[in-house]
């Protein structure tokens, strides 16, 4: 099947990762094993709301102070010399993708955030990328470096990527297919 988009994750994905999980569940007063937005959705509105603003305070420090991840300049930069549309589908805000997209000079075709689509792994985000790309989900792609992006990318019927970032999980993501760094999806393009 012919590769006409390819679907990212940003954080430890398009970005090196930064944010502190565990951190922030202390921070908020969660359980370290729990994800952070369904926790959000267990509480009272006040106690959401505090949660909530410690969550996008930690974004944003990390967009503001971020890196992209090993050979991402190098992939989006040859994904658009093939005219292959990018987007974005991520747990995080809006606000915190946009810092991330100005202080790298990064464009999208499309992007899909929190405020958009229920969270991953949750096949919705992508599904909405898809559509607004005109793209079916065999024709597409999605990279990501969490267990929960790769049953989101399979979730919704594209095929997947795992990102490592060096590291072993067990157990290991079921991903069509594994690297450590973005940059080695550039050796993949010709076989997706």
């Amino acid at each position: 099947m012919l590769l006409r988009a390819m679907l990212f994750d940003l954080d430890g994905t398009i970005t090196e990762p930064l944010l502190d999980f565990p951190t922030i569940k202390r921070e908020i007063g969660i359980p370290t094993d729990s994800f952070i937005l369904e926790a959000l959705e267990t509480m009272t509105e006040a106690a959401r709301r505090r949660a909530m603003a410690v969550v996008e305070r930690h974004e944003q420090e990390a967009a503001q102070r971020c890196r992209l991840n090993d050979g991402a300049n190098v992939l989006l930069e040859e994904l658009e010399r093939r005219g292959i549309p990018c987007g974005v589908i991520t747990r995080n805000s809006s606000s915190s993708l946009a810092t991330v997209m100005e202080r790298h000079s990064l464009r999208f075709a499309t992007t899909v955030c929190r405020e958009h689509a229920s969270p991953k792994p949750s096949p919705e985000g992508i599904a909405l990328a898809l559509q607004q790309l005109g793209v079916s989900a065999a024709e597409a792609v999605y990279v990501g470096d969490h267990t929960i992006d790769v049953r989101a990318g399979r979730a919704a019927g594209t095929r997947t990527i795992w990102v490592t970032n060096g590291r072993r999980l067990d157990p290991t993501p079921d991903a069509d297919f594994e690297v450590t760094r973005p940059g080695e999806i550039v050796a993949l393009l010709d076989v997706l």
